[in-house]
């Protein structure tokens, strides 16, 4: 007996509602994640303060951040000076460049701008590092962010100049400056300026690990709907 129009969208219909709930939409088809977890890599950085949605911390001794929700851009800062803001990347793997709108990790396609503004990053992160030593990664100590935190206001008094795209290099040296009177008379902390040209050849570096494997992706939550977690795209 042949089925009615009616009866046949019926069932298509229920169907339908019974794979979206079995766990079959889009997302899930995709591979992609509720939540994910990065990396911020200059050297492996530690100490960062990253913020996306309503979740937030610091970077940890790998470097590591997260969980951030699907989607979710992260914004990354010291001591209330903003470094930048990126988009999920399918590597989350993060270095200064994709702090930076529009730059690439080959910094030959750079503009002059973006590659000014990343190099300043990546003189902070050198310059701040607790022993003056990436090779053995970058730690940014709780001591040196507070004391960033508690010397911004006199470094740069109008609230939208704390972000490192409207410093200078000169800003990077003086911030340093600041924050290594403080430190350098106490043991096991080492506060030294590395200048634009020291820090683009150590970025570089560390891109070059990023493409040969050294540096690798960080496990990722599980799947919507479950399974193995691992990057899928």
């Amino acid at each position: 007996m042949k089925k009615s129009i009616i009866e046949k969208l019926f069932i298509s219909v229920t169907l339908a509602s019974l794979l979206t709930s079995c766990g079959t939409t889009n997302d899930r088809i995709t591979g992609h994640y509720n939540e994910w977890n990065g990396i911020f890599v200059d050297s492996v950085v530690s100490g960062v303060y990253w913020k996306c949605g309503n979740a937030e911390g610091n970077t940890s001794l790998g470097g590591n951040f997260g969980p951030c929700i699907f989607e979710e851009p992260v914004t990354f800062s010291i001591g209330g000076l903003t470094l930048g803001t990126s988009v999920e990347l399918s590597s989350h793997i993060f270095t200064p460049h994709n702090l930076i709108s529009g730059a690439k990790r080959d910094t030959t396609q750079n503009t002059t701008l973006q590659n000014d503004t990343i190099f300043k990053i990546a003189s902070l992160l050198l310059s701040l590092d607790k022993d003056s030593n990436a090779t053995n990664g970058i730690e940014i100590t709780s001591a040196v962010e507070e004391s960033l935190t508690n010397n911004i206001a006199t470094l740069f008094p109008t609230v939208s100049n704390r972000t490192i795209v409207k410093l200078s290099q000169s800003d990077i040296e003086s911030i340093v400056s600041t924050i290594g009177t403080s430190f350098n008379n106490q043991s096991n902390t080492n506060i030294s300026y590395f200048n634009a040209s020291i820090a683009s050849t150590h970025l570089n570096r560390t891109v070059t690990e990023i493409t040969s494997g050294t540096i690798v992706e960080p496990d990722q939550p599980l799947k919507v709907g479950g399974g193995e977690g691992g990057s899928t795209f």
